[in-house]
């Protein structure tokens, strides 16, 4: 049994962690208020704490809960979680095999959301199912940046004039997500100094 008193998040003592989690587990479909709590506790800014391990299995249940709401949100902070690369120190390796129950099952559950309607039909919802696919089977760097598919594009300073640079996925309304996937490992020019430029290399610089 956890002791949650004896870990922390990013705010403290992490005794007010089941709590949320059962609330989060009972939330409406229209109600994230608990399930932003834990995430600015158990992945703050990308970081990561104690109490954010020990809360894998209890996402791995939640996540588990057949309806859409239930499985995509504790799925995503899961994977958030085991793909953070700030990890305040945590033997990572170590906690994969302590929580490897856990793990192989959020991993099924992830590929298994790949075929489920209303995430095939969500482009969105579909890059965070697969981004969480890549973060449960050790892929961090795409398991932390295949958002950028999400989001259209990102901004970054050109390595060769620094040059700050905004590039931008094919988001033309019925673009399929493995077509913009592509453009993740393509190649562009700095429009300043012609420098040319490995958009991978670009996305995963800092997992590096």
């Amino acid at each position: 049994m956890t002791d949650w008193r004896a870990l922390t998040h990013a705010y403290g003592p992490a005794d007010d962690v089941p709590g949320l989690l059962a609330t989060a587990a009972a939330a409406g479909p229209d109600d994230d208020h608990a399930w932003d709590d834990l995430w600015s506790r158990l992945c703050h800014q990308s970081s990561v704490y104690p109490a954010s391990y020990a809360a894998l299995p209890h996402l791995a249940a939640a996540a588990a809960a057949d309806t859409p709401r239930r499985y995509l949100q504790p799925l995503q902070l899961a994977a958030a979680i085991i793909a953070s690369t700030d990890t305040g120190g945590a033997d990572v390796h170590h906690v994969k095999a302590q929580h490897g129950e856990a793990m192989a099952q959020l991993e099924q559950l992830a590929i298994a959301s790949l075929a489920r309607p209303e995430v095939r039909s969500d482009p969105t919802a579909f890059v965070h199912a697969l981004q969480a696919v890549l973060a449960f089977r050790g892929v961090p760097a795409w398991g932390n940046h295949l958002d950028l598919i999400a989001d259209g594009g990102f901004s970054f300073p050109c390595p060769s004039c620094d040059t700050y640079l905004t590039l931008v996925l094919d988001d033309t309304p019925g673009i399929e997500v493995a077509h913009r996937i592509a453009h993740l490992f393509g190649h562009a020019t700095c429009p300043r100094c012609t420098a040319p430029l490995s958009v991978t290399q670009l996305v995963t610089a800092d997992a590096e």
